[in-house]
């Protein structure tokens, strides 16, 4: 039986009990040695060893490939004749493979898989063979001589010497890489392509740090910080200064252009306000009629009258894209912002007289008004800020701004303001104008202080930040202002 433990005990009493167990190799290849010189063979020591590990442990088995070699290589057996008419790997690829797996020579491996498919060889017999090459590394490793492996000693020497180019942790990494790919070439309808993965993984490797090395040396530095025998680390040389370039000489100065070419200076570069959001827009915040204004730079040269530059430059280049909603014709006469900012008629003045207690109730309550204003619409609190009010005539109230950008988005939210401000005052007001001035800036109470520069804010942030970082980070985004 092949399960003694389930004998019972009453039976095993009256028996007599022999175990069989594997037999070791060089005990087979002795009895192999005796059948050769009892049968007039000649065989030498390699080829009786490739027998008896055909064997596997079985004395039996062992004969039946003996036999098998007589009827194929005659009564003069040869290690490398039986090799190949047995077909068993050659030992040289197996050195080879953990040879280009040490040097990390993937190409090596993949040359080393085509050698054993045009040698005809077994996929599944080389791997087998890999993991006792592999064992038989590890033991040559792990002990002081090589009695237990199982070769003829000229192939012990060479595993001596071999496993000098591993650590014991390389040799266990490498043996689970080929007992993972024994399992899989198994089953997988590409066995090459397994085994190649395989070989390529092993070559890829890096080779493992010694733990204990690596403490023993924690252990010495300390000892040697606590004496103070450090060695003292050499600090390089300093780079000379480099030489003083010699002056360049004047260039002579650029010819004065015609006095028919007139070069305007581009606008100045604007920023919003460092502690105020930007400025966003939304569609439900106009009227039907009425369309996103294009931004324009924030002042105009002094020589070109204010009103007759084109809103064509953006306020921040890049951050709008085109209008959302484009401007619809009307019957009456245009939109709100054309309404609002069109001269009062003489129906509407008739006796043009300033009112300064009109504009003096409007300055009290400004700030109030501004904050509502923003509370309800940000985009429009944030540009009144920009405002201030200069004049008042008949119920007509108007609110200096710096541009063109200005006039147009307040205009647009006329009725808007119109009813935030009536809420704010006791005395009517019927109308508001914004007219664009230079000068027209927050009041003292209102002002904000200098911008920062966007890019300089955006790098504070992806520094600071690590949500921003990490978008930077997985994106690969840069910042572009």
């Amino acid at each position: 039986t092949t399960e003694p433990h389930k004998v019972l005990p009453t039976i095993l009493s009256r028996c007599q009990r022999f175990d069989f167990r594997r037999i070791a190799v060089p005990e087979i290849v002795a009895q192999l040695r005796h059948i050769c010189e009892a049968e007039a063979v000649t065989a030498d020591e390699g080829a009786l060893m490739l027998i008896a590990r055909k064997g596997d442990g079985a004395l039996r088995d062992a004969l039946s490939v003996f036999d098998q070699a007589v009827s194929l290589c005659g009564t003069d057996l040869c290690h490398d004749d039986l090799a190949h008419a047995l077909g068993v790997v050659d030992i040289d690829l197996f050195f080879d493979a953990t040879r280009h797996a040490d040097e990390r020579n993937g190409a090596g491996m993949i040359q080393l898989v085509e050698r054993i498919v045009r040698a005809g060889y077994d996929l599944q017999e080389f791997v087998d063979g890999l993991e006792e090459h592999l064992r038989n590394l590890l033991v040559a490793r792990t002990l002081p001589d090589t009695s237990l492996i199982e070769a003829v000693e000229a192939t012990r020497k060479r595993y001596a010497e071999h496993c000098r180019r591993f650590s014991e942790t390389d040799l266990l990494r490498l043996l689970t890489i080929v007992a993972e790919a024994e399992d899989a070439l198994k089953s997988s309808r590409r066995p090459r392509l397994r085994l190649e993965m395989a070989l390529l993984k092993m070559a890829s490797m890096a080779h493992a740090a010694d733990l204990r090395q690596a403490l023993a040396q924690l252990d010495r530095l300390e000892k040697m910080a606590k004496e103070g025998n450090l060695p003292a680390v050499e600090t390089p040389p300093s780079p000379k200064p480099p030489k003083a370039a010699a002056p360049e000489p004047p260039k002579a100065a650029a010819p004065e252009p015609p006095p028919s070419v007139v070069r305007e200076p581009p606008p100045p570069r604007q920023t919003p306000p460092r502690d105020e959001p930007p400025l966003l827009y939304r569609a439900d915040d106009l009227d039907e009629d009425d369309a996103l204004p294009r931004p324009t730079p924030a002042k105009k040269h002094p020589a070109a009258p204010t009103a007759n530059v084109p809103p064509t430059a953006p306020l921040l280049p890049g951050l709008f894209g085109p209008p959302a909603l484009k401007k619809k014709p009307s019957g009456d006469g245009g939109s709100m912002q054309n309404r609002s900012a069109a001269p009062l008629d003489d129906g509407d003045v008739a006796v043009a007289v300033a009112t300064a207690s009109l504009l003096k109730a409007v300055e009290a309550v400004w700030t109030r008004f501004v904050d509502i204003a923003r509370a309800e619409r940000i985009h429009v609190g944030s540009l009144l800020t920009h405002g201030a009010p200069v004049a008042a005539r008949d119920g007509a109230l108007e609110i200096a701004v710096p541009d063109d950008f200005h006039q147009r988005l307040l205009g647009n939210q006329h009725d808007f303001l119109l009813g935030h401000l009536q809420a704010c005052l006791d005395a009517p007001v019927r109308r508001l104008r914004f007219v664009i001035q230079d000068a027209a800036a927050p009041s003292a109470a209102e002002e904000t202080p200098p911008a920062e520069d966007p890019a300089a804010v955006l790098q504070r942030m992806r520094e600071a930040d690590p949500v921003v970082r990490a978008i930077f980070e997985q994106f690969g985004g840069e910042i572009s202002w």
